[in-house]
């Protein structure tokens, strides 16, 4: 019974620690599958939260630079209005105290004035159109007044006594938007850039601009987000829907395949006019994070590999040590059961058994048999003790 009782005993202590490494493996495994998910849901969730933050820095700072703009419409007079020199005085001040490139200012029939004197006609502009109808817009004008270079226009209605007197329009060099835009999103370790709502690109971050440079020429110079969604293939969302969503302005998202690459896109509305910003997180970046945190988790499955391995060799060695227990106990009871107490000698009934096993090995040979007895013994201990006499027994 005992016996049987050692044997399940040992082989609970094999198949326990067994099951358990492989749940742990098996667990770990399931982990490791399932993270790549996780990061990618996490990543997803945190490029849009960064991009609906950066979108409202964005916004308020073109917003400031609207404010700056309409505060020095305001202060023109139908005077000021009625008389260039003033008015190319007036914005040549302005010119100097912000931050656009250049300031012009239109009459209500299109001549329009940069700072410096040089004047055109934009009557048939969009960004005037619209400025005269008491709105404040803000586009890339491809061939700006005067000298048709590509610039960042904002305009905005000059007011007088509640009535569009004419236009003021601040105009951004490229270079000096692209700061602004950059500024906006300094911090960010995926592509950004932004897009009108028929999806052709406006500007971009230096670090989006040099990677759609070199993996998709051509999208920079008149090209747009809808010529890469047109070559993808989709996962999630398509061509459609997100031109649907972009032209109804609101927001969304999309995974895609594009030439070997796989994108993790999220596109918002900037607020201000049909411009949208589109944030793009590449697979080899999610990639990375994953493989940093599939490091940790290797890392931890090692440790539990290896806990599971020592708790295997401690009921191992557990086990060896009570079986070495066990039987160290069984001789210890089986010489206290065939010895004398005191003298540590056979007892009558294991000198018997001993006798009986070593006669067939005699045979027919001589032997002898040699019996002892004290004679009045009682004596002894009468006189000089038991425990004399028990030393006298054992000598």
């Amino acid at each position: 019974m005992e016996k049987d009782n050692r044997n399940k005993r040992s082989k609970l202590n094999i198949v326990i620690p067994s099951l358990l490494l492989v749940v742990v493996i098996a667990v770990a495994g399931m982990g490791t599958a399932t993270n790549w998910n996780v990061n990618v849901q996490r990543m997803e969730q945190s490029m849009t939260e960064q991009v609906e933050n950066h979108v409202l820095t964005l916004h308020d700072e073109l917003e400031r630079q609207f404010a700056v703009l309409n505060g020095y419409g305001a202060s023109f007079t139908k005077g000021d209005i009625s008389n260039r020199a003033t008015m190319l005085a007036n914005v040549a001040r302005c010119a100097e105290n912000t931050e656009f490139s250049m300031i012009c200012f239109a009459y209500s029939n299109g001549d329009l004035y940069r700072n410096d004197g040089v004047g055109t006609n934009v009557k048939e502009r969009f960004y005037y159109q619209q400025a005269m109808q008491g709105k404040s817009v803000i586009q890339v004008i491809d061939d700006s007044p005067i000298d048709a270079e590509s610039r960042v226009g904002m305009a905005v209605p000059i007011m007088i006594d509640g009535e569009v007197q004419g236009v003021l329009l601040g105009l951004y060099d490229t270079e000096k938007f692209q700061e602004i835009f950059e500024e906006a999103f300094s911090d960010i370790s995926y592509l950004a850039y932004i897009c009108d709502s028929n999806g052709k690109y406006v500007i971009g971050t230096k670090k989006a601009v040099s990677i759609m440079e070199g993996h998709s020429p051509g999208i920079t110079q008149g090209g747009g987000f809808m010529d890469i969604l047109e070559e993808a293939e989709f996962s999630v969302n398509n061509k459609a829907q997100i031109a649907q969503q972009m032209k109804a302005g609101v927001s969304g998202r999309a995974v895609y395949e594009y030439r070997g690459e796989k994108r993790h896109t999220t596109f918002l509305p900037l607020g201000l006019n049909d411009w949208y910003i589109v944030a793009v997180l590449q697979e080899n970046q999610i990639y990375a994070q994953a493989m940093g945190t599939a490091q940790t988790s290797y890392q931890l499955l090692a440790l539990l590999v290896i806990s599971v391995l020592g708790i295997f060799a401690y009921l191992m060695f557990r086990e060896r040590r009570i079986a070495i227990n066990e039987k160290k106990k069984r001789e210890e009871i089986k010489y206290l059961f065939e010895h004398d107490d005191l003298t540590g000698i056979l007892n009558e009934k294991s000198f018997q058994n001993e006798v009986k096993k070593r006669l067939p090995e005699i045979g027919l040979g001589e032997y002898c048999l040699v019996f002892l007895d004290i004679y009045k013994f009682k004596l002894f201990n009468d006189m000089f003790g038991y425990a004399k006499c028990d030393e006298l027994l054992c000598a």
